[in-house]
């Protein structure tokens, strides 16, 4: 295989040691550790009551508060390093050739706040405060489309591309896919009293 040389032309870093490169470079000069007591969340039924936090974080600063606040904390880190990588490119202001551009991008539990709030969600209020239920039922925002920049011609479905839009969600799908195995999928409508049958908040499977 032969190697091909690439050049790194910009970093950008949120961790618990640094906002930025110059606070995380400064830290890892004088060895100091950004392990202390969580804040976060309470400890008191757990083993460990030490870890390392990003504290101070500002979503503001890269968005603005509306899309900061349908992210989840692992989303926000990820935006906000990759403003401070473009920073530092110093390529703002557009002309860009995004096929020449990569990001590289990792993650352990990535969205695990949803999650958890999604669980909490369906013990309170049932299918209204859970998973695809809550998008149609209270979310009404269009998640934008990863990697996606523009549409191909011919091309004329709804597509969100770069940034979530708010917008009034009816329809939701949820799949299920397993290799060898049984691959489904579940389309959940609002219900609206002059688009069908049912009672008011309900509901309706459309396919399965």
């Amino acid at each position: 295989m032969l190697a091909r040389r690439i050049v790194i032309t910009e970093m950008g870093v949120v961790v618990p040691s640094g906002r930025d490169l110059d606070s995380l470079w400064r830290a890892v000069a004088l060895g100091q550790s950004a392990a202390r007591r969580v804040s976060r969340f309470s400890t008191e039924d757990t083993p460990s009551h030490m870890a390392a936090e990003v504290e101070g974080f500002d979503p503001t600063l890269y968005m603005d508060r509306k899309t900061a606040k349908g992210l989840d904390l692992c989303h926000l880190y990820a935006v906000a390093a990759a403003r401070l990588a473009e920073s530092d490119a110093k390529i703002q202001g557009g002309g860009i050739d995004h096929e020449r551009i990569g990001v590289a991008f990792g993650t352990s539990l990535g969205g695990i706040e949803s999650v958890l709030a999604s669980q909490a969600g369906s013990l309170q209020r049932g299918y209204h405060g859970a998973g695809i239920g809550a998008a149609i039922n209270g979310y009404q925002t269009a998640p934008m489309t990863l990697h996606f920049q523009e549409a191909a011609p011919g091309c004329h479905l709804d597509y969100v591309p770069r940034e979530s839009r708010k917008r009034a969600i009816r329809t939701a799908i949820n799949l299920s896919c397993g290799f060898g195995g049984l691959n489904s999928s579940l389309v959940l409508r609002r219900f609206e009293p002059d688009r069908g049958p049912g009672s008011a908040g309900e509901l309706a499977a459309l396919g399965i």
